[in-house]
């Protein structure tokens, strides 16, 4: 697998996000590092389209999965987008969800 990919996230000529995929623990899963939108874009669907990217790269790259750690606040955006819940974590700065998404296999025609 040929990662990490940085997907930037751009709006009225200004960058207002980013995601970051990586290798995850084995060859078939992606870890979704990073999703930032700032605050004064929210809810204009970028972070919905950033994570859709992020989704597609991982897959077309060869990821059966793609694995996040999320807070609490962030958890109910993933879940929205097929998450699943697959346990928790202590962080340096909180107790952390970790979540988990099957990707479509990439057809080769």
């Amino acid at each position: 697998m040929h990662l990490p990919h940085v997907i930037v996230a751009e709006f009225v000529g200004e960058i207002v996000g980013f995601a970051t995929v990586l290798p995850g623990r084995d060859a078939i899963q992606a870890e979704l590092e990073d999703l930032f939108v700032a605050p004064e874009v929210w809810r204009r669907g970028i972070g919905g389209s950033l994570l859709a990217e992020a989704e597609r790269r991982a897959a077309a790259l060869g990821a059966r999965s793609l694995h996040v750690v999320a807070g609490e606040r962030a958890r109910p955006f993933y879940e929205a987008a097929g998450y699943l819940f697959a346990g928790t974590i202590r962080t340096d700065l909180a107790p952390a969800v970790e979540l988990q998404k099957d990707l479509p296999t990439a057809r080769v025609t």
